[in-house]
């Protein structure tokens, strides 16, 4: 945390232009990215917004003990959900517009439906993802 706040400090008042096909990388150090295809800028801001962009909002993968029709009713009703889907046995893919901690409401509705959050995890695009995305808009 001390070098996050030394690095903060540092590039206060500062920006730096770097020019760099390596999209994980570039995600690690910059806090705000333009993405250029063929001499024109497709998108500019930050890493985050870009993201939810890309996704349509925060995308949050959760593992429960089981999966009812119930659960997954009660999951789409949640205030800012997009989208519900089970991507294998008992995990699912949440979509949210909203930029909240989602994992409250998430342990919340399933032990009012008799089941159990195991993990919850916020996933995060890749600049490489998003980049692979808006190209192919723009071509």
């Amino acid at each position: 945390m001390a070098t996050q706040k030394r690095s903060a400090m540092f590039s206060e008042g500062r920006s730096v232009l770097l020019s760099s096909h390596q999209l994980p990388e570039v995600q690690q150090i910059c806090s705000r990215v333009t993405i250029v295809n063929q001499g024109r800028t497709v998108i500019e801001g930050s890493v985050a917004n870009l993201a939810r962009r890309l996704h349509g909002g925060v995308v949050y993968k959760a593992e429960f003990d089981s999966v009812s029709p119930e659960l997954m009713s009660r999951l789409k009703r949640i205030d800012g959900v997009s989208e519900v889907e089970v991507i294998r046995d008992s995990v699912i893919r949440v979509v949210v517009s909203k930029d909240y901690d989602l994992r409250p409401f998430l342990a919340r509705s399933a032990a009012e439906h008799g089941s159990l959050l195991l993990s919850c995890e916020r996933e995060e695009a890749s600049l490489e993802e998003l980049f692979l995305s808006l190209v192919r808009e723009s071509d």
